[in-house]
C-alpha cells in the first residue's frame, strides 16, 4: 500500500480514503494483518465449538470495521472534508477490497 494516490487530500475519492484508513489499520490495530472479514474456513467441529467460533470471528471483525470507521473519520477531517462514509458503507468496501 505504498502508491501514492493512498496519500489522500480534499480532492481523494472515497475508494482511496477507504484505502488510506485501511493502511493505517494494517500499521496500527492490525499489526501488520488486514481487517478480519468475520467468516471462518472450513473445519471439522462441533456444532457448539463452530457456533462459538463463529460470535469470536464475527465480533472482532465488527471491532475492526469499527476501528477503520474511526480511521476513516480521522482522515476525513485532516484532509478538510466534512461528513463522514457511514459505517455500512466502511463495511461493504471493507469487504470488497479482501474479496
Amino acid at each position: 500500500m505504498k502508491d501514492e494516490k493512498a496519500s489522500v487530500n480534499e480532492k481523494s475519492t472515497e475508494f482511496w480514503i477507504l484505502v488510506s484508513a485501511l493502511r493505517e489499520f494494517v500499521s496500527q490495530e492490525g499489526k501488520g494483518f488486514l481487517p478480519l472479514s468475520g467468516g471462518i474456513p472450513d473445519m471439522h467441529a462441533s456444532t457448539d465449538q463452530h457456533v462459538a467460533l463463529q460470535r469470536l470471528y464475527r465480533d472482532k471483525a465488527q471491532q475492526d470495521v469499527q476501528a477503520l470507521s474511526l480511521h476513516v473519520d480521522a482522515i476525513l477531517a485532516r484532509i478538510g472534508r466534512p461528513g463522514g462514509v457511514h459505517l455500512l458503507r466502511v463495511k461493504e468496501n471493507m469487504e470488497s477490497m479482501m474479496a
